[in-house]
């Protein structure tokens, strides 16, 4: 019995990081138990409040199971090989939950050349038992269509790939 509890905490850390290292959810700290980790001051920075407003919008809608705002995280060729109904019969995409997010707080975000920035995250979740979990989580946002990204299952270079045919067949 003491090893399947075992597994079963491992198995939900794991998925817990694995949703959270390929998306970066966040959402607004209501229990106040943030920590010492002080969140940084986007003020004045457009690109830095989108970036923030985007996370956490994601996870907001997340927490009400909404996976609709992991899809809209999603860059254009994704979005065309698969449908919203297709995209949530994807492993990473069924099991991603928010419920269980205590806190989120951002850390940094280093922009580069506005068209990525890199975010670093701290995450408290609750568990089963009622302990909590700190994940520290650092991954890339991208600029794409007008607008701040998190994808959770595309990549930027089948991105660039699927631009690249889009272009040589004169589709714009």
């Amino acid at each position: 019995m003491i090893r399947m509890n075992s597994f079963y905490k491992f198995m939900v850390l794991f998925i817990f990081s694995g949703l959270f290292l390929m998306f970066g959810c966040s959402g607004d700290d209501q229990s106040g138990k943030s920590g010492s980790a002080a969140e940084i001051n986007t003020a004045g920075d457009p690109d830095k409040e989108q970036i923030k407003a985007m996370l956490y919008d994601a996870i907001e809608r997340l927490r009400y199971d909404d996976k609709g705002g992991l899809y809209d995280n999603e860059f254009e060729y994704l979005k065309e090989l698969y449908t919203f109904d297709e995209y949530l019969k994807h492993q990473y995409i069924r099991a991603a939950t928010g419920d269980t997010v205590e806190s989120f707080t951002i850390l940094d975000i280093n922009l580069y050349d506005r068209d990525s920035a890199r975010v670093r995250d701290r995450v408290v979740f609750v568990g089963l038992k009622g302990d909590t979990f700190v994940i520290h989580n650092e991954y890339n946002v991208y600029y794409h269509q007008g607008r701040w990204i998190k994808p959770t299952i595309s990549l930027v270079n089948e991105q660039k790939d699927f631009e690249e045919k889009k272009k040589k067949s004169g589709d714009r």
